[in-house]
């Protein structure tokens, strides 16, 4: 459980981090800037739309859910290695089960990102309703009180 709790963090953490952290603005400024650029340049040329990899890593650096799979497999291979100590032996299938061990906490990384991702988004309009419902409040009293 400590395992799973430690990789929970560390993937939605190094998410966080990679797609809303200042540290990182400035790279993926560039690399929007880049990307765009060779949108612009193929549409010049008239070229058939590929999928190109500034524009991958720019997906990559713009979704929770994307950002959040290839943060879980970097962390899983901490924690398949260090916490498990599943790894090469002589067992059969032992290299196929900690690939699959991997994956899946690829897959569980983005799960987890995305989950947070849905809760910053739940907060942030909650905020926004009591927010707004303070200020109507505000703005009620003070026309009922000019109001005689």
């Amino acid at each position: 459980m400590f395992q799973f709790l430690i990789f929970a963090v560390a993937s939605v953490g190094l998410t966080a981090i990679l797609v809303d952290g200042k540290i990182f603005a400035p790279f993926r400024e560039r690399l929007a800037e880049r990307t765009r650029l060779i949108r612009e340049k193929r549409e010049r040329l008239n070229l058939k739309p590929t999928f190109t990899f500034p524009e991958f890593q720019e997906g990559i650096l713009t979704c929770y859910q994307c950002c959040g799979f290839w943060s879980g497999l970097f962390c899983g291979l901490f924690i398949v290695t260090s916490f498990s100590g599943i790894g090469v032996s002589g067992r059969p299938f032992a290299i196929l089960n900690t690939l699959m061990l991997w994956f899946c906490c690829g897959t569980a990384g983005s799960l987890l990102a995305h989950i947070y991702y849905w809760c910053i988004e739940l907060v942030s309009a909650l905020t926004l309703l009591v927010k707004n419902k303070i200020h109507d409040e505000h703005l009620h009293a003070h026309f009922d009180d000019n109001a005689f």
